[in-house]
């Protein structure tokens, strides 16, 4: 079960909640219902976007023709340098 902790985010003062297929959100205007959602969803999306950046630094440093044959690590030193 996956499981989300926020702290002093917004109108969020503290939050503890296991993430279910389907999790409802009730509460008055502006008590951080929006907030959490977008929590949520960043958290669940980021693994995906990462991985998805780094595969494609990757591809672009071979196909500049740069050595990538250590992987990740020598393509993100390269490309902190540029």
């Amino acid at each position: 079960m996956q499981k989300i902790a926020i702290k002093y985010l917004g109108p969020v003062k503290e939050l503890e909640m296991d993430i279910k297929d389907f999790n409802v959100l009730i509460g008055e205007q502006a008590t951080g219902k929006s907030t959490v959602a977008k929590a949520i969803y960043f958290f669940r999306i980021i693994k995906t976007t990462m991985t998805d950046y780094l595969c494609q630094l990757y591809d672009t440093s071979l196909y500049n023709g740069n050595d990538a044959s250590k992987g990740f690590n020598s393509v993100l030193k390269k490309e902190r340098n540029i």
